[in-house]
């Protein structure tokens, strides 16, 4: 999750890939914004911290290991969750998806913008109890170039 100074957030998840519209050089430079613009203020949860550190396992790569390090040293974590967002999303998320209920519960709690290309922040999305871009709209309006 990002802060922006105009005080406007929104989370990141690394599931980044070239859409149509988007020159295959601005994703590399995504993370690169992310890590080092000081007027963004990375947040996760336990979760997704988790998920960041299976990630780096996974990847068994420097260069990988080297950015999700990064990425996740400048993110500050949510930790306690209220009932209410939890209760508040979860009627949005398919049934089995409780990561995902907790993933939107810190956005919702934290006024964040989720960034994902994951399809099951559809209908939350559609809602508008959270605003979700996808990580193409992210490239933009973050103008990563």
């Amino acid at each position: 999750m990002t802060r922006t100074s105009s005080s406007q957030r929104q989370s990141t998840i690394l599931e980044v890939s070239p859409r149509q519209g988007l020159d295959r050089h601005d994703v590399p430079c995504f993370p690169a914004r992310l890590i080092n613009d000081d007027e963004l203020e990375l947040f996760a949860n336990r979760w997704l911290l988790d998920g960041y550190k299976r990630l780096g396992e996974q990847l068994s790569s420097e260069t990988s290991e080297l950015i999700l390090g990064q990425l996740t040293a400048k993110m500050s974590e949510v930790t306690e969750l209220e009932e209410k967002a939890v209760a508040c999303c979860r009627p949005y998320l398919p049934a089995g998806e409780d990561a995902d209920v907790l993933h939107a519960a810190t956005w919702l709690q934290s006024r964040a913008v989720l960034t994902t290309n994951d399809r099951d922040f559809d209908k939350i999305k559609e809602s508008g109890v959270i605003e979700v871009w996808s990580i193409s709209d992210a490239i933009r309006k973050l103008s990563v170039q």
